[in-house]
């Protein structure tokens, strides 16, 4: 029976615009789902170095020239320098970065596939500056373990280098933390040997950090009694003050990672192509929407005689709505499942691709998007339920 009463009010259907209506639906759920998706993730590898989407953070040094080349000049910054960058107006804060005045040497072990062994460059910073904060980030003296947190990139290069060519295997981030690491620290006549382990990965510094603590104790007592004046400086900035960080670094013969700087720019650029395509997107959800509701009242008004009809035989408006709901119920839901498939699918195809530069980017949809998600579906299908309930109510 109700097959039958399916058939009979789906005769007088506009396929052709009800097609035509839904092809903008879906259209206009994907472009909108999908900045609203990715907007999150994006915004992420944009600032990965960020506090908070306010903050900016860059290294600034001095330019190396010829008369450094030749010993004349010193590339480190003096006490005054340090408290003229603090004074500047786009300065939030500034820490000096503190290397080592030793010797380090660190070897890793991958069991019989061989290791790793290198000299190594190891900086500190007052722990204020990292963007990642491991639970067993901590040392003091006496303690025979030394914690490490390394720039992202590292893992990248050995994955995609160094394994590759020399038959290693790949790491995690949560693999390479069971490697057994050691390192020894040799100066002024002392040798130390340590153990070590990597406990975090940085996308602000691209160098290998010890705790502050480490690094004081171990200029003190196996350097040259003192840590060396810094060489590089790490500066929260004001946001929005690139220009100014720029003229300011171009004045002082300063060197700075242009590429943090220049990554406001694209940011800003990014924000306004995904409010460009969250509108479009906005628009023709909209517009179809409006196309579907007034197919549905010129099918309704088509098909009087046969509700008028039925009328007389004894069904209700609320089995006609619900019935004519299940005939409309495609052209709605069709949409949904094209649209969301097409997110998911987008994710899924995206995200191996950073993992191969390495941006890790989760492949399903955060919980933000898939609420708005189901909440967009919830509203869309009461709309139409109550459009077409009110729309048969008034034919008598």
């Amino acid at each position: 029976m109700k097959h039958i009463l399916r058939h009979l009010l789906a005769c007088h259907k506009g396929g052709v615009s009800l097609v035509l209506a839904a092809l903008g639906f879906t259209l206009g759920l994907l472009l909108l789902f999908s900045a609203i998706r990715f907007s999150g993730d994006v915004m992420h590898l944009l600032y990965p170095e960020d506090r908070d989407a306010d903050t900016r953070f860059i290294m600034i040094n001095k330019q190396v020239s010829l008369k450094h080349t030749l010993g004349f000049g010193d590339t480190a910054f003096s006490k005054d320098e340090l408290d003229a960058l603090r004074q500047q107006a786009f300065v939030r804060d500034v820490g000096p970065i503190v290397t080592t005045n030793f010797a380090v040497a660190g070897a890793a072990y991958l069991g019989v596939d061989g290791g790793l062994q290198s000299e190594l460059l190891c900086e500190a910073v007052d722990d204020r500056f990292l963007d990642t904060h491991p639970s067993d980030w901590h040392w003091q003296e006496g303690d025979t373990l030394i914690p490490a947190i390394v720039a992202r990139d590292f893992l990248v290069l050995y994955n995609f280098g160094y394994a590759s060519a020399k038959g290693l295997p790949k790491l995690t981030e949560e693999t390479i933390g069971l490697l057994k690491a050691y390192v020894v620290c040799s100066g002024e006549g002392k040798q130390l040997s340590f153990a070590g382990k990597i406990v975090g990965f940085s996308d602000r510094f691209s160098t290998i950090l010890v705790p502050m603590s480490f690094m004081t104790w171990a200029n003190e007592n196996i350097g040259r009694k003192a840590s060396p004046p810094p060489s590089r400086v790490i500066v929260e900035i004001e946001p929005g003050q690139e220009e100014a960080v720029q003229a300011f670094c171009k004045e002082h013969a300063y060197q700075t990672n242009q590429e943090r700087l220049s990554v406001t720019h694209w940011a800003r650029s990014l924000q306004v192509a995904l409010g460009v395509v969250c509108v479009l997107g906005g628009v023709l959800i909209l517009v179809s929407l409006l196309s579907l509701v007034l197919i549905i009242q010129l099918l309704i008004t088509h098909a009087r005689q046969e509700l008028q009809l039925l009328h007389q035989l004894g069904f209700d408006d609320t089995f006609l709505a619900r019935t004519y709901v299940m005939v409309i119920a495609p052209v709605v839901v069709i949409p949904f499942v094209l649209a969301g498939a097409g997110v998911l699918a987008a994710g899924f195809v995206i995200a191996p691709l950073l993992m191969k530069v390495g941006y890790a980017m989760s492949p399903t949809p955060n919980t933000l998007t898939m609420g708005l998600f189901v909440v967009a579906f919830i509203a869309v299908a009461g709309l139409l339920h109550r459009l077409i309930t009110r729309t048969i109510q008034r034919i008598q």
